[in-house]
């Protein structure tokens, strides 16, 4: 660690100051991509690096808010362990499909690729079945389970071409609590949606307006991407702490 490092964490520790911590989260970022690269590696076609680099990052604010320089622990041991478990944790909650059908579906996902190597066609479900001896039923049902599991933008339309959102409005409309909580939610976020400044409002429509990820985000603003990804971080953790105490009070 050189010495402008060493200070820069000498005076966070101590003053706890957002400027300090920020220059610390920016110097460490690139150990999001690395982890993120990392752990893609193993995961679905359907993750996209970007995001899991998006769910990272609230783990290296969090291994900067916790690090002890005291410990005489490198710091990047420390917070690889911490942005991996980010990770993990959020893709826990977006994805409930059981490691069984999991693995079924790695089974398929090779088998047609293989198909498609050698024969230049994608396979159908038949074609898959036979090469691994299996029912097309059994193939499927596999899929059909794997993609359920996944998440849909609301904006996306079923087969019906209806948005997945007027369900969501369907459902409020039925709860009178949910609904009241909605309205009140939303009343809050307008509040602070106001007070942000023009590049974060620019930075969170692209992404969740837009379906942008942070890297599109960071290429279309010219924000690199580790402050695109700290912009996003800073304005949530304050929307969270916004609405607990409006909710509080």
């Amino acid at each position: 660690m050189d010495e402008v490092l060493r200070l820069t964490w000498r005076t966070y520790q101590v003053d706890r100051c957002a400027c300090h911590r920020q220059i610390l989260i920016s110097h460490y970022w690139p150990l999001v991509r690395r982890v993120a690269g990392n752990m893609r590696k193993t995961m679905p076609a359907h993750v996209d690096v970007d995001d899991i680099a998006s769910m990272g990052t609230m783990g290296l604010i969090r291994a900067v808010e916790n690090f002890d320089l005291g410990r005489g622990v490198k710091f990047e041991t420390y917070a690889i362990t911490t942005i991996r478990g980010s990770i993990l944790d959020e893709l826990r909650t977006q994805d409930w499909v059981p490691r069984s059908v999991r693995r079924r579906q790695r089974i398929v996902d090779t088998a047609k690729s293989a198909i498609e190597n050698d024969t230049g066609i994608d396979p159908s479900v038949e074609d898959v079945a036979d090469r691994i001896g299996w029912t097309p039923q059994r193939v499927h049902t596999t899929e059909t389970a794997t993609e359920t599991g996944r998440q849909h933008s609301l904006d996306e339309l079923d087969d019906e071409g209806n948005s997945r959102y007027e369900y969501v409005e369907d459902g409020l409309s039925t709860n009178p609590y949910a609904s009241a909580a909605y309205t009140a939610a939303l009343r809050v976020f307008s509040q602070l949606w106001g007070r942000f400044p023009a590049q974060t409002q620019v930075i969170l429509a692209l992404h969740y307006y837009d379906r942008a990820t942070l890297s599109e985000v960071s290429r279309i603003t010219g924000v690199p991407e580790g402050r695109v990804s700290l912009i996003h971080t800073d304005a949530i953790l304050l929307l969270r702490d916004f609405m607990a105490l409006a909710f509080e009070d």
